[in-house]
């Protein structure tokens, strides 16, 4: 069949209408839908002739065709990702053209496709105020269209289609990549308060069980009992660690803290574990300022690594820690430097350059001896790199090792960072009343046990709301808030809880399963202080001690 302007309509680059051509155009699934709507035939046949063999970035035209606004819209529900519609303005109707515009960005939504109106009848053309409302990406003149004109037509719109679709792209993996974050944060927060729970209860009842009366044998089986208890949190720590870093899922806080209290309590809390006869030292430089301005949780983390190291590896002689501040680049920074001396058995030099890789250690022997993933100097190295700081080794095999950390911290002023509200203190009698609040019932029990033997009058509750309840029947002198509870979790609980009479001064303590990245969220739901599960017998009397000033109990 031959057409008036020359065109073979029986060539195989083209479909009849009997071969319905918009139909089986779905195989060319790699091609570029291209919808050219127009009443004439010849207009038809002549674009498809010129878009036929033209390629764009190595991608075909597939070209869909409607002759009339009604059948463009069930080419349009039918076909997705159109790329670029020709589109006539006076169809079946003076404004024919125009309606399918419209229908397209109002009642499709669809802000993607390019729209480009051609008309043969240039009195029928649309002034520009309606050519900026309905969204139409171009207008031209059938007449000014020859070959050349109609394929730049074409590429520019396939260029901002192409631009469009990856910007919603890229707007789309954004928000699956935020999704997929608050899934990892949820899953690393559940996996860490299920892991710890059970441990607090394995770790907490040995050091009940160590105080009361048992014989040697019995002593000694405890004992191992408590021993391969903290074995496994050290490994369930530095797994979680190891695997939030991965992920990136370690954020730092801002907030203000004391660095040498933080040695100190860091120091206090480690020296149980120096082998017998190993001394410490512990140099703390007075230039430091009083209060820093950064994320104390990782700060302590890597000063736990390092010293934890240096007891486990010297069986004699000395460790020492060296804390030094100098001022930093600017007025307003301090650049401290951890420095952790051992007289241990110090590190091959051919182990040294990968110390700090992940899963290293400097002989398989070590893991045999001591125990151990070999995931704590490489999270070290995490850490610091992710405070801006950097971490060095030296040693000696035989003599020892010297780390070194450094980093560059601001100073705290009053404006700057969370303030935590320091309570003073109040001496009271050893009848004071303390409010524990876990859902975990074998925590419970746990915690009353422990206060109970320091004289405390204890009660225990297993939700925010028993809590409240209980809270407006009697004025308790602490509060002991586990965070990760269902339904009224203790942050909420906590500031349901400030609303109360009384309740203002309170220390509220937390008890997080979740290690403490949940310090800030603490502080800001009103708590004054909080304790990382599993805990320490010690731990919880120096900070009972501390909130409510029972000198007797570190006793």
């Amino acid at each position: 069949m031959m057409m008036a302007s020359g065109v073979n309509m029986d060539s195989p680059l083209f479909l009849t209408d009997d071969d319905d051509e918009n139909s089986v155009a779905e195989d060319h699934t790699s091609a570029w839908k291209v919808l050219v709507v127009d009443d004439e035939e010849d207009v038809l046949a002549v674009t498809k002739l010129v878009f036929s063999s033209f390629t764009f970035e190595g991608r075909p035209v597939q070209m869909l065709t409607a002759r009339s606004g009604a059948e463009a819209r069930t080419v349009l529900q039918e076909h997705a990702n159109i790329a670029v519609a020709f589109v006539d303005v006076v169809m079946e109707s003076d404004n024919s053209g125009l309606e399918l515009v419209q229908y397209i960005r109002d009642i499709l939504g669809n802000d993607e496709i390019q729209l480009i109106l051609r008309t043969g009848q240039p009195g029928y053309a649309p002034e520009m105020k309606v050519i900026l409302e309905y969204g139409i990406n171009d207008y031209r003149t059938k007449t000014e269209l020859d070959n050349v004109k109609l394929l730049s037509c074409l590429v520019a719109g396939l260029r901002n289609y192409q631009n469009m679709v990856a910007a919603r792209q890229a707007a789309s993996r954004e928000e699956v990549a935020s999704q997929l974050t608050k899934a990892k944060s949820l899953f690393f927060a559940q996996m860490s308060h299920d892991l710890r729970t059970p441990l607090n209860s394995i770790l907490g009842f040995c050091q009940l069980l160590e105080l009361s009366k048992l014989d040697e044998e019995q002593s000694e089986q405890v004992r191992l009992i408590r021993d391969s208890g903290n074995h496994l949190l050290a490994l369930v720590n530095d797994i979680l660690d190891l695997s939030k870093g991965e992920a990136g899922k370690i954020q730092l806080e801002s907030i203000k803290f004391s660095l040498p209290e933080l040695v100190r309590d860091t120091t206090t809390f480690l020296k149980p574990q120096l082998q017998p006869g190993v001394t410490f030292k512990l140099e703390i430089d007075d230039a430091i300022p009083p209060w820093l301005l950064g994320d104390p949780v990782r700060v302590r983390q890597v000063l736990y690594n390092l010293l934890s190291n240096a007891f486990k590896f010297t069986q004699q002689g000395e460790v020492s820690l060296v804390v030094n501040g100098v001022q930093g680049p600017t007025e307003d920074t301090c650049c401290i430097s951890f420095t952790v001396d051992d007289t241990g058995a110090g590190i091959p030099e051919k182990s040294l350059e990968n110390l700090f890789d992940v899963y290293e250690q400097a002989d398989a022997s070590v893991n045999r001896s001591y125990g151990g993933t070999g995931l704590g100097l490489h999270i070290c190295k995490q850490l610091a790199e992710l405070m801006d700081g950097s971490i060095s080794v030296s040693s000696v095999e035989g003599r020892g090792s010297t780390f070194r950390v450094e980093l560059c911290l601001p100073l705290a002023t009053v404006d700057r960072g969370p303030v935590l509200e320091k309570i003073s203190p109040q001496p009271k009698s050893h009848f004071a009343r303390i409010l524990v609040v876990d859902d975990d019932r074998v925590n419970r029990m746990l915690l009353q046990k422990m206060l109970e033997r320091r004289g405390l009058q204890v009660t225990s509750v297993e939700s925010g709301a028993q809590a409240l309840a209980e809270a407006k029947l009697k004025r308790y002198d602490m509060v002991l808030m586990d965070c990760q509870m269902p339904g009224l979790n203790g942050l909420e609980t906590t500031r349901r809880l400030r609303l109360l009479d009384g309740y203002s001064k309170v220390p509220v303590v937390a008890l997080t399963g979740n290690g403490e990245e949940e310090m800030a969220d603490c502080f800001k739901a009103g708590m004054n202080d909080f304790m990382t599960k599993p805990l320490d017998m010690d731990v919880l009397n120096a900070m009972v001690a501390k909130w409510l000033g029972f000198r007797t109990m570190l006793n």
